[in-house]
């Protein structure tokens, strides 16, 4: 992990640099290919954007080595986006092999930026059918209504993306579903169990920060009346007990605040 976080930010120099023997060593070394900088921007994205090597080649090596291609920039880009944005890319004729590099490594197609344009809407505005094209095939435009359908199984989108394995692949998931407007707080009809309740027993903090950032309902009991808090305690998963304390003593401090100021405008 420390060799991985060392030699992260060196792959980001490299690409930047355009120095492909040095981000050849680097990656050979163990860096982290999903490290980014002050401007959340990371190696895939420059790839892309700030570098003279070839495009297509060195995304494809970062991906092998682990990039993940729905890792979001600044500005909620992913490499996807950008390659679909870039006119150099177009002009020269590798866009089409890029969008297939990138959505065969399991880019997402509908992941909006800040903009609330996702690949699909960025091809589509500039008149890229051939691109366009390729998206409807590899990574069919999900209808609105399901993100809140369950599976087979019972579990929505939501629920199956809480329970990722990768922490890095469940939270752009989870970004992508909220974004597009998913119902956060629906519960699994069979236990009544929400996102909150997976993360409570997978001790999955970080995950449960994101979900009460975007105001999943902590407060709801599941079919044997427990919240996602009653969970954690009993299983002693405390990343999750302090998030959700954090949370609550974040609205306790809003309500203090606004109650106060009703006070003095009273007085006034």
């Amino acid at each position: 992990k420390n060799i991985a976080h060392r030699y992260g930010p060196f792959i980001i120099e490299s690409v930047l640099a355009s120095r492909e023997e040095q981000l050849n060593k680097y990656i050979e070394l163990g860096g982290d290919p999903n490290t980014v900088n002050k401007y959340r921007a990371g190696a895939i994205h420059y790839t892309v954007t700030h570098s003279d090597l070839p495009v297509y080649g060195t995304l494809d090596r970062l991906v092998k080595a682990g990039a993940d291609p729905n890792l979001k920039d600044e500005e909620d880009d992913t490499a996807l986006n950008l390659v679909i944005k870039s006119p150099r890319l177009r002009e020269d004729g590798q866009m089409t092999k890029c969008v297939e590099l990138l959505v065969d490594a399991g880019a997402s197609s509908d992941i909006q930026n800040w903009d609330g344009k996702d690949a699909f809407t960025l091809a589509e505005e500039k008149g890229y059918k051939d691109i366009v094209k390729i998206l409807k095939k590899k990574t069919p435009r999900p209808q609105k209504d399901d993100i809140n359908s369950p599976n087979a199984n019972g579990l929505c989108p939501i629920h199956e993306a809480t329970l990722i394995e990768s922490s890095t692949q469940r939270h752009s998931k989870i970004n992508s579903l909220i974004a597009r407007g998913v119902e956060i707080s629906r519960q699994i009809a069979s236990s009544g169990n929400t996102a909150l309740h997976l993360c409570a027993e997978n001790d999955y903090g970080e995950t449960a920060t994101v979900l009460l950032d975007n105001h999943i309902d902590y407060t709801i009991k599941n079919k044997k009346g427990k919240t996602a808090y009653d969970i954690a305690k009993d299983m002693g998963h405390q990343s999750v007990v302090i998030a959700i304390q954090q949370k609550k003593e974040g609205i306790h401090e809003n309500w203090q605040k606004a109650r106060k100021k009703t006070k003095f405008c009273a007085i006034l």
